[in-house]
């Protein structure tokens, strides 16, 4: 039998905090038409059986869109069955709903056990105590194969409601356990070589979901579980140092070679590092009209660090060190402020003067 294995889609997510409101309800979509071409590739396969290991939503009251987009495309797809467990994000989001008939749903601190021939799936929803864990059977002659939301630990369910305890399920014959919860798809082994998977979420969301997104499609013939990559964008979080540059388009080029490669479709974070001369003048949105309409969507933050040489200064009979002493003094100052007065001022007073407006803008911003 083949089995699709998909974790995390956390479906209906706000996704406002890092991106504008037009792009936000553009990836919300996204995110469920990922879900549905999951199930797509699945139908392709030759699946029989869907395993959600939990968070299918990112919340337990998503809107009613969401829900009945999920449970349509579900629904549509009679010829396999689906085994849904609650995880933390999402328990009691499909409370007291009808539910299509090839749709089982294992609730939050609940399990059960399913029979397929002779293929065992063992269900526990977020939060089963290690009381549970160890109940569920692993008869001797069929495959077992364990859905379960959290992270594989030594610990003890007692102690954090998310540790499923590795000890405990090293006890057991277990073909393949196929876990949510983590974002990133892993595969290890427990000690007598069961294949544990974390499927990792189908779409990235946030920029700590960077890299290949995607569900597991597992073979009990074979035991071999392949990872198939279905997210519709790939995030990017992309540092680069600056050490040594002099100018601001040497910085760009580091910045271009640094971005090559990466699809239009994509979603990049950029951020700049290292540390240079202190004539250097901040200005990030410089290098974001370099990224801007290359990406989906970029971001670029500065954290340039000047190197300030300040102690020749500091005793310097001049306006430069008039200036100098007076910022360093300034206590009101946060150290990126300073770090960003300072190379306004160093610069103006080299005569290399920014444009007026964006001067003010940046001084009522730092005095």
């Amino acid at each position: 039998m083949k089995i699709l294995h998909m974790a995390d889609c956390h479906l209906d997510a706000v996704m406002e905090q890092h991106l504008p409101s037009r792009m936000a309800k553009t990836r919300r979509r996204e995110l469920l038409l990922t879900f549905s071409s999951a199930i797509a590739i699945g139908e392709r396969e030759g699946v029989a059986l869907v395993l959600l290991a939990g968070d299918l939503f990112d919340t337990p009251t998503p809107s009613a869109g969401a829900v009945r987009y999920v449970l349509d495309c579900i629904a549509a797809h009679s010829a396999m069955q689906f085994i849904l467990i609650e995880g933390n994000h999402d328990a009691g989001a499909l409370k007291d709903l009808t539910l299509p008939e090839n749709l089982t749903l294992v609730p939050a601190h609940a399990t059960a056990t399913l029979c397929f021939g002779d293929i065992n799936i063992h269900a526990g929803g977020f939060g089963i105590t290690d009381e549970q864990l160890s109940a569920l059977p692993c008869p001797a002659g069929a495959k077992n194969i364990f859905l379960l939301h959290g992270t594989l630990g030594t610990g003890y369910s007692s102690e954090r409601e998310e540790i499923l305890s590795r000890t405990v399920l090293e006890q057991k014959s277990i073909d393949y356990l196929a876990l949510g919860h983590y974002h990133t798809h892993t595969a290890i082994r427990l000690a007598q070589g069961t294949l544990v998977c974390y499927a990792g979420t189908p779409e990235g969301r946030g920029f700590d979901e960077t890299g290949k997104c995607g569900v597991i499609l597992y073979d009990t013939e074979t035991k071999a579980a392949e990872f198939i990559v279905t997210a519709t964008r790939t995030l990017h979080d992309i540092t680069v140092d600056v050490t040594g540059s002099v100018t601001l388009p040497e910085i760009e080029r580091r910045v271009e070679e640094a971005i090559l490669g990466i699809p239009a479709e994509d979603m990049v974070r950029l951020t700049l590092c290292g540390e240079v001369e202190e004539h250097y003048l901040k200005e990030p949105e410089q290098i974001g009209a370099l990224l801007e309409g290359r990406f989906f969507f970029a971001r670029v933050k500065d954290s340039i660090r000047l190197h300030l040489r300040a102690d020749r200064y500091r005793n310097d009979i001049s306006l430069r060190g008039e200036f100098v002493r007076r910022v360093l003094r300034d206590t009101s100052l946060s150290e990126e402020d300073r770090e960003r007065v300072l190379s306004f001022g160093l610069r103006a007073l080299e005569g290399e003067l920014p444009e007026e407006a964006a001067y003010e803008a940046e001084r009522g911003r730092t005095t």
